[in-house]
């Protein structure tokens, strides 16, 4: 018999047991990544990234700022590339792709070792491109292989794995153990929440079905946090029904389209 293939609504469904999973291996799954961290002094990160990953990156940097008390950018691998390249500080820099053969990101790794700089890549595939020589340290997040182009599963796995590792770097330093105990709790209670969503996903869809059949355009709304979630949301509509969606911060949008 032919096994069938995943969909994007199994890896969904597959969420929130990633969550549980990844908090409670916590120590184990960052510690890579913190020891490189840990390695010298820095001032400040930069994380290199495109498509789901940039959105996953965006959605975490505001609570690897506020854990970790220093600046974090977060760039695409075209712009480093070509653009924004000149380091000021001292920062602790990695380039992000779930596949791990992105050819932006490869190109970044490239131009992060042409300038004396250690590469490290993030990557859900350590036996892709990432794996093949051209990183000097290649990080697993955790999340396994996820065989659907539109990746969901790698998305919510990469924002856990970031604020995982902050967490990670800050416990004992300027992070209680209270605290740490306390957010890994709440990183939990975002299982149950991802779950709790995804059982009223098909009620919203009849009460709005029509609306959302006629969709000729959408704006993707968030802030804070929820602004990555807000690119990510606006990139799958576009990727998945072809219909024309823009991400906005929810001032930018009333400022702009609400008029």
């Amino acid at each position: 018999m032919e096994k069938k293939k995943k969909t994007m609504q199994d890896y969904i469904e597959l969420t929130p047991d990633m969550i549980r999973k990844n908090v409670q291996k916590n120590e184990e799954l960052t510690k890579v990544l913190v020891d490189e961290f840990n390695r010298d002094h820095f001032d400040s990160i930069l994380i290199i990234a495109s498509g789901s990953s940039y959105n996953a990156s965006m959605g975490a940097r505001p609570f690897l700022k506020k854990i970790m008390k220093m600046n974090v950018d977060v760039i695409t691998p075209f712009t480093f590339e070509h653009y924004e390249n000149e380091f000021y500080g001292n920062p602790f820099v990695v380039v992000v792709s779930q596949s791990g053969c992105s050819t932006n990101s490869i190109s970044a790794l490239k131009k992060l070792k042409a300038m004396g700089h250690r590469a490290i890549g993030i990557t859900s595939n350590v036996n892709s491109d990432f794996g093949d020589g051209i990183c000097d340290v290649v990080v697993d997040y955790g999340i396994g292989i996820e065989t659907v182009g539109y990746v969901t599963l790698g998305m919510v796995g990469l924002v856990l794995y970031f604020m995982l590792f902050a967490l990670n770097v800050a416990r004992g330093k300027t992070l209680t153990e209270e605290k740490y105990t306390y957010y890994l709790e709440e990183l939990n209670k975002a299982a149950q929440c991802h779950e709790d969503v995804q059982g009223k996903v098909k009620d919203f869809y009849e009460l709005n079905k029509r609306n959302l059949l006629s969709m000729q355009n959408c704006y993707v709304v968030g802030m804070g946090p929820n602004f990555g979630t807000a690119l990510e949301g606006a990139l799958k509509f576009s990727e998945t029904i072809q219909v024309v969606s823009v991400a906005y911060e929810l001032e930018e949008f009333l400022h702009g389209p609400n008029f």
